[in-house]
């Protein structure tokens, strides 16, 4: 297993938004054309759609959490761990 640090630095609350949207951008397109290819392929897309509709709806309320706060930075943490999956 590798862990290390993606993020940890605070930032302006614009600044933290663009970040972490670009990120959630990233990832919406990757479901995107990982159900297009399903489709394609005539398999199963319930989970990319329903992980699709989270990152959507998530990126919503980060919006609302990081606007609603009087303060005009915010600390951000991402920490990522990959792992060889055993079959």
């Amino acid at each position: 297993m590798i862990k290390f640090s993606l993020i940890d630095s605070s930032y302006q609350k614009e600044e933290c938004f663009e970040l972490i949207n670009q990120l959630i951008e990233v990832k919406i397109d990757f479901l995107t054309k990982k159900i297009a290819s399903n489709i394609e392929r005539g398999l199963d897309t319930v989970h990319f759609e329903a992980r699709q509709a989270l990152l959507m709806e998530q990126r919503g309320q980060l919006y609302d959490m990081i606007f609603e706060t009087e303060d005009g930075m915010v600390k951000v943490t991402g920490d990522l761990e990959v792992e060889p999956l055993e079959l």
